[in-house]
Protein backbone atom coordinates (compact mmCIF):
# COMPACT_ATOMS: atom_id res chain seq x y z
CA UNK A 1 0.00 0.00 0.00
CA UNK A 2 0.96 3.38 -1.03
CA UNK A 3 -0.02 6.67 1.31
CA UNK A 4 0.57 10.42 1.21
CA UNK A 5 0.22 11.87 4.53
CA UNK A 6 -1.81 14.99 4.51
CA UNK A 7 -3.64 13.57 1.58
CA UNK A 8 -6.99 12.50 3.24
CA UNK A 9 -6.16 8.44 1.81
CA UNK A 10 -8.10 5.59 3.68
CA UNK A 11 -6.98 2.71 3.71
CA UNK A 12 -9.61 -0.50 4.00
CA UNK A 13 -8.74 -4.05 5.50
CA UNK A 14 -10.47 -7.16 5.70
CA UNK A 15 -9.30 -7.78 9.32
CA UNK A 16 -8.63 -5.60 12.49
CA UNK A 17 -5.25 -7.00 12.56
CA UNK A 18 -4.37 -5.97 8.94
CA UNK A 19 -5.23 -2.56 9.52
CA UNK A 20 -3.08 -2.57 12.76
CA UNK A 21 -0.45 -3.97 11.11
CA UNK A 22 -0.62 -1.72 7.93
CA UNK A 23 -0.75 1.28 10.16
CA UNK A 24 2.43 -0.32 11.89
CA UNK A 25 4.57 -0.33 8.80
CA UNK A 26 3.20 3.04 7.55
CA UNK A 27 4.24 4.83 10.94
CA UNK A 28 7.33 3.48 11.12
CA UNK A 29 8.31 4.40 7.15
CA UNK A 30 6.60 7.66 8.87
CA UNK A 31 9.20 7.80 12.11
CA UNK A 32 12.26 6.81 9.64
CA UNK A 33 11.47 9.72 6.99
CA UNK A 34 11.21 11.98 9.89
CA UNK A 35 14.96 11.26 11.54
CA UNK A 36 16.11 11.24 7.62
CA UNK A 37 14.82 15.11 7.46
CA UNK A 38 16.55 15.80 10.89
CA UNK A 39 19.74 15.25 12.67
CA UNK A 40 17.85 16.24 15.82
CA UNK A 41 15.27 14.14 17.71
CA UNK A 42 11.39 13.31 16.38
CA UNK A 43 8.45 13.85 18.39
CA UNK A 44 5.64 10.93 18.12
CA UNK A 45 2.22 11.39 19.34
CA UNK A 46 0.19 8.03 20.68
CA UNK A 47 -2.82 7.08 21.71
CA UNK A 48 -3.89 4.57 24.25
CA UNK A 49 -6.86 1.86 24.18
CA UNK A 50 -7.36 -1.53 22.90
CA UNK A 51 -7.03 -1.13 18.78
CA UNK A 52 -3.36 0.51 18.86
CA UNK A 53 -1.63 -1.79 21.37
CA UNK A 54 -0.76 -3.95 18.69
CA UNK A 55 0.02 -2.01 16.53
CA UNK A 56 3.35 -0.32 19.31
CA UNK A 57 4.13 -4.16 19.22
CA UNK A 58 4.78 -4.53 16.30
CA UNK A 59 6.68 -1.53 16.27
CA UNK A 60 8.77 -2.42 18.68
CA UNK A 61 9.92 -5.67 16.96
CA UNK A 62 11.47 -2.88 14.60
CA UNK A 63 15.51 -2.27 15.04
CA UNK A 64 15.05 -0.02 11.90
CA UNK A 65 14.44 3.14 13.54
CA UNK A 66 17.44 4.81 15.55
CA UNK A 67 14.80 4.55 18.34
CA UNK A 68 16.86 6.39 20.41
CA UNK A 69 16.08 9.68 18.34
CA UNK A 70 12.47 9.23 19.34
CA UNK A 71 10.95 11.15 22.03
CA UNK A 72 6.79 9.43 22.86
CA UNK A 73 4.53 12.14 23.76
CA UNK A 74 0.75 11.30 24.64
CA UNK A 75 -2.25 12.33 22.49
CA UNK A 76 -4.11 12.12 25.77
CA UNK A 77 -3.93 10.63 29.34
CA UNK A 78 -6.54 10.01 32.14
CA UNK A 79 -5.60 11.48 35.33
CA UNK A 80 -4.57 8.23 37.49
CA UNK A 81 -1.60 6.95 38.62
CA UNK A 82 1.24 5.59 35.95
CA UNK A 83 0.73 2.03 37.17
CA UNK A 84 -3.16 2.16 36.98
CA UNK A 85 -4.87 -0.25 34.77
CA UNK A 86 -6.96 2.93 32.92
CA UNK A 87 -3.32 4.78 32.46
CA UNK A 88 -2.57 5.10 28.81
CA UNK A 89 1.03 5.49 29.75
CA UNK A 90 1.17 1.89 31.13
CA UNK A 91 -0.30 0.53 27.61
CA UNK A 92 2.27 2.30 25.76
CA UNK A 93 5.45 1.26 28.63
CA UNK A 94 3.97 -2.01 28.37
CA UNK A 95 3.65 -2.33 24.16
CA UNK A 96 6.57 -0.16 23.48
CA UNK A 97 8.21 1.92 25.66
CA UNK A 98 9.87 -1.12 27.94
CA UNK A 99 11.06 -2.51 24.61
CA UNK A 100 12.62 -0.16 22.89
CA UNK A 101 15.29 3.08 23.96
CA UNK A 102 12.89 5.81 23.14
CA UNK A 103 12.27 8.40 25.47
CA UNK A 104 8.68 8.70 26.58
CA UNK A 105 7.47 12.19 27.91
CA UNK A 106 4.56 11.39 30.35
CA UNK A 107 1.27 13.43 31.30
CA UNK A 108 1.20 13.37 34.85
CA UNK A 109 -2.52 13.29 35.26
CA UNK A 110 -2.49 12.11 38.75
CA UNK A 111 -0.91 16.00 40.09
CA UNK A 112 -3.35 17.52 42.42
CA UNK A 113 -3.70 20.65 40.46
CA UNK A 114 -5.11 19.49 36.64
CA UNK A 115 -4.39 22.78 34.96
CA UNK A 116 -0.93 22.87 36.44
CA UNK A 117 -0.19 19.50 35.13
CA UNK A 118 -2.01 20.70 31.28
CA UNK A 119 0.28 23.67 31.58
CA UNK A 120 3.92 21.49 32.45
CA UNK A 121 2.95 19.52 29.74
CA UNK A 122 2.55 22.14 26.62
CA UNK A 123 6.07 23.10 28.41
CA UNK A 124 7.36 20.00 27.30
CA UNK A 125 5.98 19.60 24.18
CA UNK A 126 7.87 20.27 21.11
CA UNK A 127 7.13 23.13 18.69
CA UNK A 128 5.37 20.47 16.46
CA UNK A 129 4.83 16.69 16.37
CA UNK A 130 6.61 15.02 13.82
CA UNK A 131 4.30 12.15 13.67
CA UNK A 132 0.73 11.68 15.58
CA UNK A 133 -1.28 8.49 16.02
CA UNK A 134 -5.18 9.10 16.91
CA UNK A 135 -8.21 7.04 17.55
CA UNK A 136 -11.84 7.64 17.34
CA UNK A 137 -14.86 6.51 19.87
CA UNK A 138 -18.48 5.79 18.56
CA UNK A 139 -19.45 9.67 19.20
CA UNK A 140 -16.92 10.77 16.80
CA UNK A 141 -14.50 12.03 19.40
CA UNK A 142 -10.63 11.73 19.33
CA UNK A 143 -7.92 12.00 22.05
CA UNK A 144 -10.07 13.65 25.03
CA UNK A 145 -11.87 15.95 22.67
CA UNK A 146 -15.71 15.65 22.94
CA UNK A 147 -18.26 16.39 20.97
CA UNK A 148 -19.80 19.95 21.56
CA UNK A 149 -17.10 20.66 24.62
CA UNK A 150 -15.45 24.05 25.32
CA UNK A 151 -12.18 22.88 25.20
CA UNK A 152 -12.65 21.90 21.36
CA UNK A 153 -12.69 25.88 20.67
CA UNK A 154 -9.59 26.37 23.23
CA UNK A 155 -6.27 27.46 21.82
CA UNK A 156 -4.58 25.53 24.49
CA UNK A 157 -1.89 23.60 23.70
CA UNK A 158 -2.75 20.87 26.20
CA UNK A 159 -6.16 20.81 27.98
CA UNK A 160 -7.58 19.89 31.43
CA UNK A 161 -11.00 17.92 30.52
CA UNK A 162 -12.84 17.59 33.73
CA UNK A 163 -16.06 15.74 32.18
CA UNK A 164 -15.47 13.67 29.91
CA UNK A 165 -18.83 11.64 28.80
CA UNK A 166 -16.33 8.20 29.30
CA UNK A 167 -14.86 7.21 32.90
CA UNK A 168 -12.75 8.02 34.33
CA UNK A 169 -13.87 11.90 33.82
CA UNK A 170 -10.46 13.81 34.08
CA UNK A 171 -7.96 13.58 31.75
CA UNK A 172 -5.71 15.59 30.35
CA UNK A 173 -5.63 16.06 26.26
CA UNK A 174 -3.60 17.88 23.12
CA UNK A 175 -5.71 20.92 22.11
CA UNK A 176 -7.31 20.77 18.54
CA UNK A 177 -4.03 23.18 17.32
CA UNK A 178 -1.56 21.00 17.89
CA UNK A 179 -3.51 17.71 16.47
CA UNK A 180 -3.85 20.53 13.27
CA UNK A 181 -0.29 21.30 13.45
CA UNK A 182 1.15 17.87 13.64
CA UNK A 183 3.46 16.66 10.75
CA UNK A 184 1.57 13.46 9.35
CA UNK A 185 -1.54 12.36 11.25
CA UNK A 186 -2.25 8.79 11.32
CA UNK A 187 -6.23 8.16 12.16
CA UNK A 188 -6.32 3.58 13.38
CA UNK A 189 -10.63 2.93 13.48
CA UNK A 190 -11.68 -0.76 13.54
CA UNK A 191 -15.06 -2.25 14.96
CA UNK A 192 -18.90 -1.74 13.28
CA UNK A 193 -19.92 0.45 15.70
CA UNK A 194 -17.66 2.98 14.47
CA UNK A 195 -19.16 2.95 10.38
CA UNK A 196 -21.12 5.80 10.44
CA UNK A 197 -18.97 7.98 12.60
CA UNK A 198 -15.79 7.24 9.71
CA UNK A 199 -18.13 8.47 7.00
CA UNK A 200 -19.53 11.60 9.19
CA UNK A 201 -15.51 12.20 9.84
CA UNK A 202 -13.97 11.84 6.97
CA UNK A 203 -16.96 14.81 5.74
CA UNK A 204 -16.51 18.74 5.30
CA UNK A 205 -18.10 19.77 8.68
CA UNK A 206 -17.75 21.19 12.59
CA UNK A 207 -15.17 19.61 14.63
CA UNK A 208 -17.77 20.78 17.03
CA UNK A 209 -20.28 18.13 16.10
CA UNK A 210 -17.51 15.71 15.27
CA UNK A 211 -13.92 16.24 16.70
CA UNK A 212 -12.43 13.42 14.82
CA UNK A 213 -12.20 15.69 11.82
CA UNK A 214 -10.03 17.17 12.71
CA UNK A 215 -7.89 14.28 11.38
CA UNK A 216 -10.02 14.75 7.96
CA UNK A 217 -6.90 15.24 6.07
CA UNK A 218 -4.87 12.48 7.61
CA UNK A 219 -4.23 8.90 6.48
CA UNK A 220 -6.92 6.61 7.77
CA UNK A 221 -6.48 2.57 8.37
CA UNK A 222 -9.95 1.22 9.63
CA UNK A 223 -10.61 -2.55 8.98
CA UNK A 224 -13.73 -3.58 6.82
CA UNK A 225 -16.44 -3.49 9.68
CA UNK A 226 -15.63 -0.05 10.31
CA UNK A 227 -15.44 1.02 6.66
CA UNK A 228 -19.04 -0.31 6.56
CA UNK A 229 -18.86 -4.17 5.13
CA UNK A 230 -15.92 -2.45 2.05
CA UNK A 231 -12.68 -4.10 2.00
CA UNK A 232 -10.01 -1.85 -0.43
CA UNK A 233 -5.71 -1.14 0.03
Amino acid sequence: MSSKPGSGELSVYATVAEAQAACADFLLSSLADALSASTGRVAFAVSGGSTPRPTYELMSASRAIDWERVDVFFVDDRCVAPEDKDSNYKLVMDSLGAKVPVRVVRMEGERKDREAAAAAYAKALPRRIDVMLLGMGPDGHTASLFPGHASLASHARVLFEAASPKPPPERLSLGPHVIREAGIVVMLVTGKDKAAMVAKARAAGSIDEVPARLARDGTWFIDEAAGGGSSES
